[in-house]
């Protein structure tokens, strides 16, 4: 047992607080997975080790699989919850480092580890599908609310009605307007 505010400092080995480190860049990249491919995965871990060898500044760098019980996930219901089907692991690649010149060496390989964890996700699809909290920002915006026709239409339906100025556009913006 712990306290409320030691909990940063407890989950996920003292990542969450590690990442909220001041005067460092953060970039992330996420896919979900609905099965762990082990050769994928092998591959993924020996390229992750090999990026920070040769990149020593991103050691603090995180490649971390969030797997959760999704019997009541999963279950079809009347929800917004865009991709229910399609979150049985959430994979986060999250880079924290101090030196912009990593930038370059950074996204080369978190594109190819997102395209690796897509291509072997389990779901058959080749479609990347993203938890919206652990976006990017340059996923299609139907891999964070859905490929339903209907989803983005709706939602920027809403949008106008609702919050016709933008004033809440949050890190992924549905919004068409100016």
């Amino acid at each position: 047992m712990f306290t409320w505010a030691d909990l940063p400092f407890k989950a996920a080995g003292g990542g969450i607080a590690a990442a909220c480190v001041k005067n460092q860049y953060r970039s992330t990249y996420s896919n979900n997975v609905k099965s762990f491919d082990i050769p994928s995965q092998r591959a993924a871990f020996t390229n992750y080790t090999n990026f920070i060898t040769e990149n020593p500044d991103a050691s603090g760098s995180g490649l971390l699989w969030e797997v959760f019980g999704v019997q009541n996930v999963e279950r079809p219901r009347n929800s917004a919850y865009a991709n229910r089907q399609h979150a049985t692991a959430l994979g986060l690649l999250q880079f924290q480092y101090t030196d912009a010149s990593l930038v370059p060496a950074m996204e080369a390989y978190g594109k190819a580890w997102r395209e690796a964890s897509v291509a072997k996700s389990g779901y058959g699809d080749n479609k990347l599908y993203v938890y919206t909290n652990y976006a990017r920002g340059d996923e299609p915006l139907e891999a964070l609310f859905g490929y339903d026709s209907w989803r983005l239409k709706k939602l920027r339906q809403l949008k106008s009605v609702y919050d016709p100025n933008n004033a809440f556009k949050g890190y992924h913006d549905v919004w068409q307007g100016n």
